[in-house]
């Protein structure tokens, strides 16, 4: 569908406001048109399916073949996409009516029915599959994942640990040719061992990029870590320490019940989600020191952060509540971003906690563009403000919680987590993020 206001030829006539319409109402109509085509595609398999041929995939495959000629595909490809959209409409029809309607994109299409597929109960799967388009509505298909695989676990009734021991039975090294003899190494293990890699070569990286002797080395970020790892493979002595006294540094987020054995409630693993508790253990019993994060028992925010011997308290703190950069979709994780000031200090502001919040480069440096505004509110809630006047609110990741019974006697605790309030587009108000955001 083109728009009939837009005219390629006439830059003068754009805004900022009308370009932003013109993407948004773009992408809600890719949206639905690929929500009809899983349909046409599901419909195919379907109809292959009816045919009742002793040849059912042989039959399918024809099908495939015809739609490929006329869409210009690989019938291989159309294939794939045929069972894929027959799994969508299916097994996932509230997501397939999401998509229909341009609620959400295929992004995250993807990752409800990448973490729902493991589900073969229907009724559990329905469950699962309403509280991850609750979340979806109002959040980026990367900052989603994490939070439907927390719901996954919470409804899943085999433990966690029990799955994480079967799958340690597949854990290996395999090597996927590239053009231009290059090629990638796929290592398959825990997701604990897999950060720390990635954290430890990123830290060896930045400190060999800020050596002053290597002034005249053009590599960047990404060149300098997989020639590290290349290094500590080939060259490295395993006995030996390399790399400066540099470790590799995770952050696991360890409920107190958990250890005291009174709950299975997984821990999680920041920016990658739940993992099993004998891991964190084995963690918590070698790290050096823990942090000690109290939390609203209701609504699941940060309240305080404390240790034995408070270092960078301040960050500690940020780092905590804020997991990674606060504008809304970042990833960046809080430890690699700066420690911005909300009310910038030379103007007056404190640095306290209330004044400020993790924000990458990026972020930090849009935030000073003309037009863009940054208040921070109650709960450590960030509220940016567009060039067009629009408001995005950014709440701190709430960490999924099992809420245990109430003691005997004791007024019930809600078992129902209140709807994160992030990414809410609004005009001159806020808006909770179960609502539909005015586009």
């Amino acid at each position: 569908m083109t728009n009939p206001a837009f005219d390629p030829d006439d830059v003068t006539s754009l805004t900022r406001r009308s370009i932003t319409e013109q993407v948004v109402i773009a992408r809600r109509n890719v949206a639905i048109a690929q929500a009809a085509e899983a349909a046409a595609l599901a419909h195919a398999l379907d109809y292959a399916c009816s045919q009742g041929s002793s040849d059912a995939d042989m039959f399918e495959r024809d099908i495939a073949a015809e739609i490929a000629l006329a869409a210009r595909m690989s019938d291989r490809t159309v294939q794939g996409h045929m069972n894929t959209a027959h799994d969508l409409v299916h097994r996932f029809p509230a997501t397939h009516q999401a998509l229909a309607a341009g609620e959400i994109s295929r992004g995250h299409v993807y990752a409800i029915t990448r973490v729902g597929a493991t589900f073969t109960d229907d009724e559990t799967r329905a469950v699962f599959e309403a509280d991850a388009l609750h979340h979806a509505a109002n959040q980026t298909p990367g900052t989603i994942s994490p939070i439907i695989e927390a719901i996954a676990e919470r409804l899943n009734p085999e433990a966690l640990t029990d799955r994480h021991a079967r799958a340690m039975k597949g854990r290996g090294v395999r090597v996927c040719t590239r053009p231009d003899a290059m090629s990638d190494l796929i290592l398959s293990i825990p997701s604990v061992k897999a950060n720390a890699i990635m954290n430890r070569t990123t830290a060896i990286a930045l400190t060999v990029k800020k050596d002053p002797d290597n002034a005249g080395d053009d590599r960047g970020i990404d060149e300098i870590r997989a020639d590290v790892l290349m290094d500590l493979l080939l060259n490295g002595d395993p006995t030996e320490t390399t790399g400066g006294g540099i470790t590799a540094n995770v952050t696991v987020a360890l409920p107190v019940l958990t250890v005291l054995g009174q709950s299975n409630e997984p821990a999680i693993l920041q920016g990658a989600g739940p993992i099993p508790v004998d891991v964190a253990l084995e963690l918590a019993g070698t790290a050096s020191g823990w942090d000690r994060v109290m939390t609203d028992p209701y609504t699941g925010c940060v309240m305080a952060v404390d240790r034995y011997k408070p270092t960078k308290k301040m960050r500690r703190f940020l780092v905590a509540r804020d997991e990674h950069c606060r504008f809304p979709g970042c990833r960046r994780p809080a430890m690699n971003c700066d420690a911005d000031h909300t009310k910038a200090h030379a103007e007056g502001g404190a640095t306290c906690i209330c004044n400020l919040e993790c924000l990458c480069r990026r972020h930090h440096t849009l935030k000073h563009s003309p037009g863009w505004s940054l208040t921070q509110l109650s709960n450590g809630r960030i509220r940016w403000g567009t060039p067009l006047g629009k408001y995005y609110n950014s709440d701190p990741p709430r960490v999924v919680r099992f809420i245990p019974e109430s003691p005997p006697g004791a007024p019930p605790l809600s078992r129902v987590n209140p709807p994160p309030r992030v990414m809410s587009s609004v005009d001159g108000a806020y808006r909770d993020a179960g609502t539909t955001a005015p586009f």
